[in-house]
């Protein structure tokens, strides 16, 4: 009698396990694919992600903006993607700290590369579309 008690406590307990794994899987997606029109913190991703790369706030006006939430609560990051005539971008580029400095690595495309050393992150890049007038901004903290 014994034995089938330990049978059936293990099968709940594994049953258990892997409701929670499965809730948490479903939620997460779920949370990650909120459209960041009706996410309230978009704006706290943007005052993030400029924060980590070192950049200034984003030349105006802004079109076709795109914001992409990676990762879990532990190990947040950001994809913000936005368009601008070139000017204003290189402008952006030059003025910003975390870019200024740096030496874009050219890619066979003619697109930059910024690898920017982040603040309070671990991970900063900007890519710059020059043809398309596309900038692409990836952090991650951890």
């Amino acid at each position: 009698m014994k034995k089938s008690t330990t049978y059936w406590t293990t099968g709940i307990s594994l049953t258990l396990l892997t409701v929670g794994v499965l809730l948490f899987i479903i939620v997460k997606d779920i949370i990650n694919s909120i459209p960041p029109e009706k996410n309230i913190d978009r704006d706290s991703a943007i005052k993030s992600s400029l924060a980590w790369a070192r950049l200034n706030t984003f030349p105006t006006p802004k079109r076709n903006l795109k914001i992409k939430t990676r990762g879990t609560a532990l190990t947040r990051g950001f994809i913000i993607e936005f368009s601008r005539e070139s000017d204003a971008i290189e402008k952006w580029l030059s003025l910003s700290p975390g870019t200024k400095n740096v030496i874009p690595i050219k890619h066979t495309d003619g697109s930059l590369i910024y690898n920017i050393k982040p603040k309070k992150a671990v991970s900063a890049k900007v890519y710059y579309y020059i043809k398309e007038g596309v900038v692409k901004l990836v952090v991650s903290w951890s």
